[in-house]
């Protein structure tokens, strides 16, 4: 436990900077991030040293290792921005865990943790940005929905007939036609707010690097479009030379979810709610 308490209290104190600075600039310093990596990894190979405890430092390699595969998954899948990667390979080495059975259940945890928050929070966000364009947000909700034409609902009613089939009841077959209709209906919403709120106009000289841009312009016979990088200095530079107003997406800050998830983590962890132990007895670890 008291060897923990140490990355505990640095990851928190870094992931509150990053998070400020991430609301401030819409953008974290790589200073952060692999300063993160560095000190996590140095204080278990100091640990593993003074108490002749190996594993600890080479679980954390281990770790560090496995999720920068998974955040160039996540990155490339767009689902995190360059600077949302870097910080989860970077707070990867402040989990509590020693062993391979505690990697997997408190990255796992994480990991879990992370995205429901995450989730909750783009949600609420997509609320305040559709109520501040209600107008653009209907016209657009509107148009998508039409889109969504007698198939979609007769391929959804044989999917119930299909579960009839198996042998549930018409509560079951009913249930889930709702859960489905509910789902379709949320990613219409969510696209929507994508499309309409989503993308806005700014003078090149406020774009940044990393920002995904909304079209695709021609300079010179050259193409700048969207790209999982987004938009590189040049092309920045590019692009103020040709003295346009560019569309971009813009982004909502997801650094605060990292803060929130960890502490969110670290109740479950100091609390031993036993959630370990029922995950172990689980799948037999």
């Amino acid at each position: 436990m008291y060897e923990y308490i140490f990355l505990f209290v640095v990851s928190i104190i870094w992931l509150v900077f990053a998070s400020v600075q991430d609301l401030r600039t819409k953008e974290v310093s790589n200073w952060l991030n692999f300063s993160l990596v560095g000190l996590g990894l140095a204080y278990r190979l100091f640990y593993s040293v003074q108490n002749k405890d190996y594993g600890f430092f080479v679980w954390g390699v281990f770790a560090v290792i496995i999720f920068f595969g998974i955040s160039q998954v996540f990155y490339y899948g767009r689902v995190f921005g360059g600077g949302d990667a870097k910080l989860l390979v970077g707070i990867v080495s402040f989990l509590p865990f020693s062993n391979f059975n505690e990697f997997v259940f408190q990255g796992g945890v994480f990991l879990l943790v992370l995205f429901s928050v995450g989730a909750i929070c783009s949600l609420v966000t997509s609320f305040i940005f559709a109520y501040r364009n209600k107008r653009k947000f209907y016209i657009m909700f509107s148009k998508i929905n039409k889109e969504f034409n007698w198939k979609f609902y007769i391929s959804l009613f044989i999917v119930v007939l299909l579960i009839l089939g198996k042998g549930y009841d018409w509560f079951i077959g009913s249930i889930f036609f709702i859960l489905m209709l509910f789902v379709s209906y949320l990613l219409i919403y969510l696209h929507a707010v994508d499309k309409s709120c989503m993308l806005v106009y700014v003078k090149p000289r406020d774009l940044r690097e990393g920002d995904w841009i909304g079209e695709e312009i021609t300079i010179k016979g050259r193409k700048i479009g969207a790209s999982v990088h987004g938009l590189s200095f040049f092309e920045i530079n590019k692009l103020i030379k040709r003295g346009k107003k560019v569309l971009i997406k813009q982004g909502v800050p997801f650094i605060p979810v990292f803060l929130f998830s960890y502490i969110i983590m670290l109740f479950f962890f100091f609390y031993d709610i036993q959630l370990q132990a029922l995950f172990l007895q689980i799948f037999q670890f």
